[in-house]
């Protein structure tokens, strides 16, 4: 139920400015209307709470955005998987009534070495795939399959949820590493595989105990660098899985893209009650008594200079350092406490993202015809030969704070595609080959400054032709990437040379 009496609204005239400045008030006024903004904003008005969400952009759901960047090919900016797959959201927001519908992929994952061997690493309901094709080449994977049958199901939702929907414990309670929620999960639910030593290990040394197929630990290693914990961190043995299985247990993206997603949730908030105003960038946060009372609308907002008032409190879906800095302020701020907002590190890992139409899926030098349409896998890994490969790309990038060296019959990239299971994502007899990743430094670390790469790219070997060059069928008629000039022309993509990303 919603609290009428909180949505009073009081006109004043401001003098010698000739406006009519509305006041509003709620209960909870939530700044940024991307993902997590709206999400707390559907479960605040569900709860029965007045609740406003602000935005300043057009259009609220962040991260999570398609663009069709060619009218009718639809890719994903930002988020393209949907990693939440196992939140308690989708039953306690009851998104399935609000338009949220899920395509699940026969085969999430596959990868290719440079010498011909392919496996389909399958899905959350396909989990024999990996293992057949893996036999091919080994027959020692048995044990990190039995680890994985054993994640199957509600195991891997309770363990997903122990690793990222569960609160920390508070800072000031002694514990030790053991009593974490997600090693108390293991032990529960996979207690032949358990050992304490997980605690201290390294990805890489927990594949090293479970599979002695190089090929397929450097698929699950450069998975885990891209979704999360980067595998050779000491102690982050399962919080690195984690990231990959959040993807396992997704298997596969909603329907039409990332911001059909953010569509549901919107409209579940909206269902419940909550206001939302877009183009409403914030200009202060209001504090009084050292409390955050609410908010002023900048001079550019839709409702210039709007004040709007939280009874119970101001949420920030923003970061730290646009809220502390800029909409605080550091008059109401201890000058110790500023020092430690400006020193976080904003600046995280960077993807450089191509993506292609073509008439045809890639079709790879396998010794098998190891992904048949039916069952193409969404993203794979290629080459997937070593793991000094993928050693000399992070060394590159953390080390040398610079693009990857690598020559290019050996820089392994993550190759994607959604449209063979959706497809709402290109018309009919065309596929689009999005994202193209490859890991780079952030603009602002790279050893040569934050433009570096756009003065590289004459000297860098193009990452689309550094791909497509090792794919049999390479023809396609186009090319797009955010931040790419887009050819007119049918061509080669052998013969594709990119701009850097903007």
């Amino acid at each position: 139920m919603i609290r009428k009496d909180l949505l009073t609204t009081t006109c004043s005239w401001e003098a010698g400015v000739g406006e009519i400045h509305m006041d509003e008030r709620f209960d909870f006024v939530i700044v940024g209307g991307g993902h997590n903004g709206t999400t707390l904003a559907a479960y605040l008005a569900k709860s029965g709470y007045s609740t406003c969400v602000l935005e300043a952009r057009p259009e609220c759901g962040g991260g999570q955005e398609n663009t069709e960047p060619v009218p009718g090919f639809r890719i994903d900016p930002h988020a393209t998987y949907l990693y939440g797959g196992a939140a308690p959201g989708f039953e306690q927001l009851e998104l399935w009534k609000y338009g949220f519908r899920q395509v699940y992929y026969k085969s999430m994952g596959g990868m290719v070495t440079s010498d011909g061997q392919a496996v389909s690493i399958g899905a959350r309901f396909s989990p024999d795939r990996a293992q057949a094709d893996i036999e091919r080449y080994t027959s020692g994977g048995q044990g990190f399959a039995g680890l994985m049958n054993s994640l199957m199901g509600d195991s891997m939702k309770e363990l997903l949820r122990a690793l990222f929907w569960t609160p920390p414990y508070p800072h000031d309670m002694d514990f030790e590493p053991g009593d974490l929620p997600w090693a108390q999960v293991m032990r529960k639910i996979a207690p032949a595989f358990w050992s304490e030593r997980f605690l201290d290990m390294t990805l890489v040394e927990m594949l090293d105990e479970f599979i002695d197929w190089e090929p397929i630990k450097v698929a699950q290693c450069l998975a885990a660098w891209y979704c999360g914990a980067h595998p050779t961190w000491e102690g982050q043995a399962l919080p690195s899985l984690g990231g990959t299985l959040l993807l396992g247990y997704g298997s596969g993206a909603p329907r039409g893209g990332m911001h059909t997603y953010a569509h549901a949730i919107i409209r579940c908030a909206l269902a419940h009650g909550t206001r939302i105003l877009t183009n409403s960038p914030v200009r202060e946060i209001i504090v009084q008594d050292g409390k955050a009372r609410g908010v002023i609308l900048d001079e550019d907002a839709s409702f210039a200079g709007k004040t709007i008032w939280a009874d119970k409190a101001v949420v920030s879906a923003v970061d730290a350092q646009a809220t502390m800095l800029n909409l605080i302020g550091k008059d109401h701020l201890d000058p110790s406490f500023t020092q430690r907002v400006k020193d976080i590190n904003l600046k995280g890992g960077s993807l450089y993202v191509i993506s292609l139409i073509t008439t045809e899926m890639p079709k790879y030098k396998a010794d098998i015809d190891a992904f048949p349409y039916e069952e193409y896998p969404s993203c794979v890994v290629y080459p997937s030969d070593s793991y000094e490969n993928l050693y000399a790309q992070t060394r590159d990038v953390y080390s040398k704070k610079s693009a990857p060296e690598i020559d290019i019959d050996h820089m392994t990239l993550m190759v994607c595609t959604h449209d063979q299971y959706d497809p709402t994502r290109c018309p009919d007899g065309y596929h689009v080959i999005s994202p193209i990743y490859l890991q780079m430094p952030p603009p602002e670390y790279d050893v040569d400054g934050p433009d570096a790469v756009h003065r590289r790219v004459p000297e860098d070997p193009p990452a689309g032709r550094t791909q497509h060059e090792r794919i049999d069928n390479s023809r396609c008629f186009r090319e797009h990437s955010m931040g790419f000039r887009v050819p007119q022309h049918r061509h080669d993509c052998r013969e594709l040379v990119c701009d850097p990303p903007l």
